[in-house]
């Protein structure tokens, strides 16, 4: 199962760890507000996929499942965003 990370809040620093100790499973995406906070973020967590927006990444069809690691008044929009994308969530 491949995940996508929508946000780079310190928060999804406990859940990659966790992830990864998982057969089959891998972080293979973020999503920031920039892409260029995206891409370092990902850079210095080896995450191969980095994009500049949360909508991006749910519709890029490169993960299958979304962790919401958004301020909480943000959670509910971007879980329902995802789940309307057909993925699971986490949040």
């Amino acid at each position: 199962m491949r995940f996508g990370i929508l946000g780079t809040a310190r928060i999804a620093d406990t859940l990659i760890p966790a992830i990864r100790s998982v057969p089959g499973c891998s972080v293979a995406a973020v999503a920031s507000r920039t892409a260029d906070r995206a891409r370092r973020w990902a850079d210095e967590r080896d995450i191969p996929l980095a994009f500049g927006s949360y909508a991006d990444l749910l519709d890029s069809g490169t993960v299958d499942a979304a962790y919401v690691a958004l301020p909480n008044r943000l959670h509910a929009e971007w879980a329902l965003a995802a789940i309307r994308a057909g993925l699971p969530v986490l949040c």
